[in-house]
């Protein structure tokens, strides 16, 4: 901190000097110490300041920290010595100033870890925005998952059902092996045969439990024919036919 200059000034000092006190500053200065001799008879209630004591091979690097501590170099570019007697009276005085180029330097490297310190936050918040993205990326993706395997699942189910309803269809209008058949189904039979004529132009007649199987199980060919509101409702005629209960014959 202190220059070889000051070193040489400070070894000269007369022994009448007991005290140094140290003052710091720009335009004007502050003393910010007052550094002791030891076996110089200084007393350190003739001071503002509680003395730092040391002896006299070590008040140069006393001098020194006091000069760094108060920010000589940093902050200031100003500094004097008073070097005092046990009276107080002022024997000798030393000036320093700090070089321009050291100061820049040290204002320059502070400057140098702000910006450091700023990037290093700038990065942050770009990788927490990055990442925010593609959590939000994440849960959207997740989302379209589940609705779409829930669309899925309904279509599954639908598809179950139609093919339930199918099959219930088929059993009602045939029968098993060595069962007596239904009049209803064999007005239904019937009806497929009127049907299935006009598509192959064939002669009008009513089909065998045969070849009613084999159009059920020709699932196309059957939703084609029950498409058509004509073969709907004589569906639904010969049902209701079959279902209503006889009328009371009121001539008797």
């Amino acid at each position: 901190m202190i220059d070889q200059k000051t070193i040489e000034w400070i070894e000269k000092l007369p022994e009448s000097v007991s005290h140094i006190r140290v003052r710091i500053g720009d335009t004007s200065l502050t003393t910010v110490g007052c550094i002791g001799i030891e076996g110089r008879h200084y007393k350190d209630d003739d001071s503002d300041f509680s003395a730092t004591w040391c002896d006299i091979d070590a008040l140069s690097q006393v001098i020194g920290d006091m000069l760094s501590d108060g920010d000589f170099g940093h902050l200031h570019r100003k500094a004097r010595l008073h070097a005092h007697s046990k009276n107080g009276k002022q024997v000798r005085t030393k000036s320093l100033t700090a070089e321009r180029s050291e100061r820049a330097s040290q204002l320059s490297s502070e400057a140098a870890s702000i910006q450091m310190l700023t990037q290093g936050l700038l990065s942050m918040a770009a990788e927490m925005r990055r990442s925010l993205h593609v959590l939000s990326d994440s849960l959207a993706w997740s989302e379209h998952s589940r609705k779409e395997s829930e669309e899925y699942g309904l279509a599954a189910r639908a598809d179950a059902l139609d093919a339930e309803a199918y099959s219930k269809a088929l059993e009602m209008l045939t029968d098993e092996n060595g069962v007596e058949e239904d009049p209803l189904k064999i007005q239904a039979a019937n009806v497929l045969g009127q049907v299935a004529s006009m598509f192959t132009m064939a002669p009008t007649g009513a089909p065998t439990t045969d070849q009613v199987k084999e159009w059920m199980a020709d699932k196309d060919f059957f939703d084609s024919m029950m498409s058509e509101p004509g073969i709907q409702e004589a569906f639904l005629n010969a049902y209701v036919n079959q279902t209503e209960p006889p009328q009371p014959d009121n001539n008797e």
